[in-house]
């Protein structure tokens, strides 16, 4: 970004509504956006949805506090528990062009480890769909390790705008 990246406000949802709404004027995006807390973070989520950004495709939402944000968040909020070596990275990919159809060099952004071994990604779906999906590590190279065990199977929410409450995973 350029220019000055840091905006102020206060610590809640409506600063961060606004705050992305001045980010957005600026012109060109950002990659990503660190939140000081979860509340600044869902007031961005907001402010990007209702510009029909999606995340973490167009923007990435790097938050912090341990609040249950799968609950309120309008994308699908993934988590795995996952442990790795230096310069590996997790990624969820899967049946809807969103998680990459299965190909692992056009599947989701790496995920979000702010709380290792916990990794998390927000991720936008389609609506009313089954979806199949397996977690897999990425080295600094590019070599794949896919989880064990049979894909994972959720059904997204048949609202445009339905939230997912998936469970901590744990890596096969």
């Amino acid at each position: 970004m350029i220019g000055n990246p840091n905006f102020n406000g206060e610590s809640d949802c409506g600063s961060g509504y606004a705050m992305m709404e001045q980010i957005s004027h600026r012109g060109k995006m950002p990659d990503a956006v660190i939140c000081a807390n979860n509340y600044i973070a869902y007031g961005c989520v907001n402010a990007l949805h209702d510009r029909n950004i999606q995340i973490p495709k167009d923007v990435g939402i790097l938050m912090f506090d341990d609040y249950p944000f799968s609950k309120i968040l309008k994308p699908m909020l993934t988590v795995v528990n996952a442990t790795t070596n230096y310069g590996e990275n997790i990624y969820i990919v899967g049946n809807v062009p969103e998680l990459g159809s299965w190909n692992v060099d056009e599947c989701t952004e790496a995920m979000l480890n702010p709380g290792y071994p916990e990794w998390y990604l927000p991720v936008s779906v389609p609506a009313n769909t089954t979806i199949e999906f397996k977690f897999i590590k990425k080295d600094a190279s590019g070599n794949v390790m896919w989880e064990s065990g049979g894909n994972r199977v959720i059904a997204s929410s048949g609202e445009k705008s339905g939230v997912i409450d998936t469970e901590v995973y744990i890596w096969r």
